[in-house]
């Protein structure tokens, strides 16, 4: 399940739950091995990166906010070859 629309409540536990990909979505319940912050998931630094397949991409830019997750989806056009670009590193600050 991709991140609730804009106006939906979010959690940002659930948001990087979707942003680490593989199994999890987001309605599995949130992220709770480590902090989570809400920079880093905006700038896709939690999981195999941003999937270019998917709308509802953040705009990278600061201030965050939990609406630019809105309908993300890590596993969006997934057939086993999709396309990520980004992920593990730090923000450029």
């Amino acid at each position: 399940m991709p991140v609730p629309n804009i106006g939906l409540e979010k959690s940002l536990g659930k948001i990087r739950k979707e942003l680490q990909g593989g199994l999890t979505d987001y309605d599995d319940g949130p992220y709770t091995s480590d902090p989570t912050s809400l920079e880093k998931a905006n700038t896709y630094q939690y999981g195999p990166g941003l999937n270019v397949n998917s709308g509802g991409q953040s705009d990278l830019v600061a201030p965050h906010g939990m609406d630019e997750q809105s309908n993300y989806n890590q596993d969006a056009g997934n057939t086993g070859g999709g396309t990520s670009t980004g992920g593990g590193g730090s923000a450029a600050g």
